[in-house]
């Protein structure tokens, strides 16, 4: 059998990852551990990386590890990267059964791979620019797998503005309320006729047009609370371009209003709350219902009352149930998105 201490063909790191295995194995376990490898591999991969790959198994397994130290076979990698693109959903099939496949693009400062994973709901909540950490990650065709022993945390996610805090020439990231349904818009590019699609967001600050220049965008309506992440800002406008995205967070039914509360005032006896431009009147069992307290004292003042509701509501984003009465847009349920 080969002797592994005979390392005159190895570079240094690989000598000193030797090293360390035989120290806390022994030669005859580490070189048993590497004919089994090498056979699972079926002889194709180098001795050198069959060295990395028992290496970062065995001793290194919950250590974080750069990408350009992932190679085909490491299990339960940690590795920590930022999200630089998320991939369109591939259908694979296997066994007669279809499966979707999601996948998200990953670099640190050494490079870039690939994660891959079976859960819509990672790449939903997952935001371009967000800093995370892959742990377990089971390593092959240079991609990292998530599976169900794989755990995915986010160290840091971009910062969100809102409208009026956008300056020219930069890349941002708002949650937002479509206010128009988007339209397909010709635009020429050296004599050739391309279609963009532009709509009009606002949230409690302002509106702003938006135009698209990727073909493929989710769908959505006017009314759809939406994520617009790294976008480009300029020419009094918001760009979706390559490596920007569009999140469909909830679209409403037809009695249904999603946004922020920019103002509340007193009417008549009334609250009334505006949502960008439009108008709603809340009836005080509806906001009671809302903070869970069944009725207030009979000799709480209308100002204490919409003291509390400007507190509670101003700044934060709603799905309203609300039915129209005679021209009046009336608040049934107030839910928290």
């Amino acid at each position: 059998m080969y002797d592994y201490f005979v390392m005159e063909n190895y570079d240094n790191e690989t000598k000193i990852l030797l090293n360390m295995l035989i120290k806390k194995f022994g030669k005859n376990i580490v070189d048993n551990m590497i004919s089994k490898k090498k056979n699972e591999y079926y002889h194709l991969i180098p001795e050198h990386s069959i060295i990395k790959i028992l290496y970062f198994e065995k001793i290194k397994s919950e250590t974080k590890i750069k990408i350009k130290d992932i190679l085909p076979g490491i299990y339960f990698a940690t590795v920590v990267g930022v999200v630089t693109h998320i991939n369109k959903p591939v259908i694979i099939k296997k066994d007669d059964k279809e499966y979707t496949q999601y996948s998200f693009n990953i670099e640190d400062e050494t490079g870039k791979t690939m994660v891959v994973c079976y859960d819509k709901s990672i790449i939903k909540n997952l935001i371009l620019g967000s800093v995370v950490m892959i742990k377990k990650g089971l390593c092959k065709y240079s991609k990292i797998y998530i599976n169900k022993k794989t755990r995915l945390d986010v160290l840091k996610e971009p910062k969100f503005v809102n409208i009026i805090d956008m300056k020219p020439n930069n890349k941002y990231y708002l949650k937002c309320t479509v206010a128009s349904d988007p339209e397909d818009v010709p635009y020429k590019i050296n004599n050739k006729t391309h279609m963009l699609l532009t709509f009009k967001i606002v949230d409690s600050t302002g509106n702003m047009i938006v135009t698209v220049w990727e073909k493929d965008v989710p769908s959505f309506k006017s009314g759809c609370r939406i994520r617009l992440e790294n976008v480009s800002y300029y020419n009094n406008e918001i760009h979706v371009k390559n490596y920007s995205r569009i999140v469909v967070i909830y679209c409403p039914s037809d009695n249904e209003i999603v946004g922020e509360f920019s103002e509340l005032n007193c009417e008549d006896g009334e609250v009334i709350g505006f949502l960008g431009n439009r108008k709603v009147i809340i009836p005080q069992d509806v906001f009671l219902r809302f903070i869970r307290i069944s009725r207030l004292p009979q000799d709480l003042k209308l100002s204490v009352l919409l003291a509390l509701m400007k507190r509670d509501l101003i700044g934060h984003t709603f799905t309203l149930e609300v039915k129209e009465d005679d021209g009046n847009i009336y608040v049934e349920k107030i839910k928290k998105i």
